[in-house]
């Protein structure tokens, strides 16, 4: 009886033959909406991987790989904007082939036309979160630890001019490079520092490579310069006392009767400053590479790990609690205060003479400025007490559910949008669909940047989501009221 009557409300309101011909057209669509801002995104992020083979001579595999491996990532932002373009384009068609006229004189309701398109956004909605806590998440991890293994191998990528390089415990700096074919860069005018060692080496020439057989081992290679070294030496000296002891004490006796010797120690610790020029010098060094867990973040995470991880991390805890002790403290204050300054004249009305109210005065101003203080003290403390909090992570956690739920508010958006311009063509709705995912992504940088900097709570990483939501709804009930 159940899946009878499953199975009814399914084929009359989910699944006849109008919700058939929308999916059918919507999905087609919708794979041409997410090439299209695919294209787009991967386009710019390709340039900047690319790079890395033509300027710092990465592998042409290792470039790939990183790349394929940033691609869910990259789409994760294309499944739910490609909704937009997808819906301006059919519904643009169907009005333009006039079959919503005809489906408007059959009695179709404007609610029951745009309803495929709801459901198609909840599915999409609820595809995007899974993919992003998914696939991107692993992706986000694999993309990282590659990317730290191919800076860590080869740190020619990093190189710079007059930037300091970290190779293990040398800090390594040059003024510029030469290639010669066949061979790696020439470094000019290289200063290094090894802080362990307590040395610095300059040269006019140098030279990194990596060995073949252990990918930690690095040997930098200087030529004509000169080296800077603190060497610490310590000498000990031992100094031997023998006293003579007679157990029976005789004068007349001088045999001696027993001999202690006891060795005294003393240590100085003495610095030498070495300067030596070389016109040919090798040094060895090793950098730790990372392993597979080494790059986690929020990126990394799935929305209930992260989540648990942020609930269960001491120092959030701690924090946290930190922060809400602040809070707590300013609003006791802040009524206070409050209370007294509107009290005032109340107060002033007790005193019983002149001397008595000189008093009362006195004391209502000194507590007064006494409280005010405080209140900015404790302003202070509530701001430096957020900047402790978890927020960028918070920003993350929520930003996982805001971002998938973009894809149903576009598509409440998108279908009043496209039966309103019910002339667009492909062009149109393509360039329709690419305004609004500027202005949304515009709005969401500003917000997140403002986030990462404290100056806004991690959860209004919610609101541009919200205010598109606002106007789709806006949209949606005007056309349902036609």
């Amino acid at each position: 009886m159940i899946i009878e009557s499953f199975r009814k409300i399914l084929y009359t309101w989910f699944y006849t033959s109008l919700d058939r011909y929308f999916y059918s057209q919507l999905l087609v669509n919708y794979i041409i909406g997410v090439l299209f801002f695919s294209s787009i995104i991967m386009i710019n992020e390709l340039y900047y991987i690319i790079r890395y083979y033509f300027e710092q001579n990465v592998p042409l595999f290792h470039v790939m790989s990183m790349f394929g491996a940033l691609v869910p990532f990259l789409i994760s932002f294309s499944v739910p904007f490609g909704v937009l373009p997808a819906y301006l384009l059919l519904m643009g068609q169907l009005s333009q082939d006039s079959e919503i006229v005809a489906m408007r004189a059959c009695g179709i309701s404007q609610f029951r036309i745009m309803l495929p398109g709801i459901v198609f956004g909840i599915m999409i909605m609820i595809f995007a979160y899974n993919f992003k806590n998914t696939v991107e998440t692993a992706s986000n991890a694999y993309y990282l630890q590659l990317k730290g293994k191919v800076l860590s191998q080869k740190p020619v990528v990093q190189l710079m001019d007059n930037v300091f390089l970290n190779i293990g415990t040398v800090q390594l700096s040059f003024e510029s490079t030469s290639q010669v074919e066949g061979s790696d860069d020439i470094l000019h005018n290289v200063y290094a520092v090894d802080v362990e060692n307590r040395r610095t080496i300059r040269a006019q020439e140098g030279r990194i490579y990596v060995s073949p057989d252990n990918p930690e081992h690095y040997v930098m290679r200087f030529l004509q310069g000169d080296i800077n070294e603190i060497t610490t030496k310590t000498n000990t000296i031992t100094n031997t006392m023998t006293n003579i002891a007679d157990e029976n004490t005789d004068p007349l006796n001088t045999n001696i009767q027993a001999v202690e010797e006891s060795p005294t120690i003393s240590t100085t610790v003495k610095e030498e400053f070495y300067l030596s020029s070389f016109g040919s010098m090798t040094l060895h060094n090793y950098v730790w590479l990372p392993g597979d867990g080494y790059y986690e973040g929020p990126d990394t995470f799935t929305f209930k790990d992260l989540k648990k991880q942020i609930d269960t991390k001491e120092i959030n805890i701690q924090n946290r609690k930190s922060y809400e002790t602040i809070i707590s403290n300013k609003t006791v204050i802040d009524r206070l205060a409050n209370l007294v300054r509107f009290n005032k004249k109340s107060i002033y009305a007790m005193a019983e003479d002149e001397k008595d109210l000189i008093a009362i005065s006195n004391f209502m101003e000194t507590n007064l400025d006494l409280l005010t203080t405080t209140v900015k003290n404790n302003v202070i403390a509530q701001k430096k007490a957020r900047t402790e909090l978890p927020n960028y992570d918070l920003m993350k956690l929520y930003d996982k559910l805001a971002l998938p739920a973009i894809a149903l508010v576009f598509a409440i958006l998108s279908l009043p949008l496209g039966m309103f311009s019910a002339r667009s063509g492909r062009g149109e709705g393509l360039s329709i669909s690419l305004v609004v995912v500027l202005i949304f992504y515009g709005f969401k940088s500003a917000i997140e940047n403002s986030i990462s900097q404290n100056k806004l709570p991690p959860e209004l990483v919610w609101i541009p989501t919200i205010c598109f939501g606002i106007v789709a709804l806006v949209l949606y009930i005007r056309k349902l009221n036609e």
